[in-house]
């Protein structure tokens, strides 16, 4: 409900603040607002779920860490490989996936099998 609140009207204001900036404007509102809408739900999520903004962290840590060793790994690719579009799209979409599967699946555990398991609702061996 805020966030359908706060964004329409942070979108307007910033339209009508800096109308010669056009749409830029609006994507200045987006920038400031959504982080706010944001934080106030996950605020909000974590009081109703009882986990504290520290454990929440932590727990993220190892994601956040396999996503930016993947995105290192895609910025090497594009960068050694040759100017031809499709075939840097192919090799960057393929480093990210390696990566980020491999990283994933050592550092959180988190395999293709495991997530059949959790769809199923099956206990973590």
């Amino acid at each position: 409900m805020l966030a359908a609140i706060v964004l329409p009207v942070a979108f307007a204001v910033a339209a009508w603040a800096a109308p010669s900036h056009g749409y830029v404007a609006v994507a200045w509102a987006w920038a400031v607002a959504y982080p706010i809408a944001f934080a106030v739900l996950l605020s909000r999520a974590l009081v109703r779920c009882h986990v504290a903004l520290a454990t929440y962290l932590r727990q993220l840590a190892g994601v956040v860490a396999c996503g930016a060793a993947a995105a290192v790994g895609a910025i090497a690719v594009h960068e050694v490989l040759p100017a031809r579009p499709l075939l840097r799209l192919l090799a960057v979409a393929a480093a990210v996936l390696a990566i980020d599967g491999l990283l994933l699946a050592r550092i959180e555990k988190v395999t293709p099998r495991s997530i059949l398991r959790a769809l199923r609702g099956a206990p973590e061996p």
